[in-house]
């Protein structure tokens, strides 16, 4: 398998094809592009397979909404077939996106649909009441009990209707409430 190892910034002038058996290993070591995080620009366009390989190094560990442009290109075919160590801790991960600059990833709440400093309170308002499980009840009325979008659109905003800390709106987040 062949291996291609980034410091720091480095630029491919033209195209740059990573086929199968290619991995390109990213280290992350603060949020400053191309000197405390590798990242690679190509001046062409950028043909991907294979697999992007996530390393933290020197004890670093992002804080949520950091982004780090790891791939700057000016058009892409295909996709790594996995990206690895995308898991920063047991509520934040690295979540990858491709926009017009390339592809980040930016460090994203894995629940962002749970209230952490008080699981009961689904709207958020300093009390648990019966109000908190009517939030949730009318979300799953509302046809809504499912997976809930993530990452959450207009960031983490109430009500916070994953109590459960599974992803879903569903009877088991309302009886949580209520017991």
């Amino acid at each position: 398998q062949r291996q291609m190892c980034i410091r720091d910034s480095t630029q491919v002038a033209g195209n740059i094809t990573l086929g199968t058996d290619a991995t390109l290993e990213i280290e992350l070591g603060g949020t400053e592009r191309g000197n405390e995080y590798d990242s690679v620009t190509v001046t062409g366009n950028s043909s991907l397979d294979g697999i992007l390989d996530i390393r933290r190094i020197n004890g670093f560990m992002p804080s949520e909404d950091d982004r780090f442009l790891v791939l700057e290109t000016r058009q892409h075919t295909g996709q790594f077939d996995s990206i690895t160590n995308l898991d920063l801790t047991e509520i934040l991960t690295l979540h990858p996106t491709w926009d017009a600059d390339g592809l980040s990833l930016t460090a994203l709440d894995k629940y962002p649909w749970h209230n952490y400093s008080s699981i009961h309170d689904v709207n958020a308002d300093g009390h648990i009441s019966p109000k908190d499980a009517i939030y949730v009840i009318n979300q799953i009325n509302e046809g809504e009990s499912e997976a809930l979008a993530w990452p959450r659109p207009n960031g983490k905003e109430v009500p916070y209707y994953d109590v459960n800390r599974d992803g879903i709106s569903s009877p088991i987040d309302a009886l949580t409430v209520i017991n």
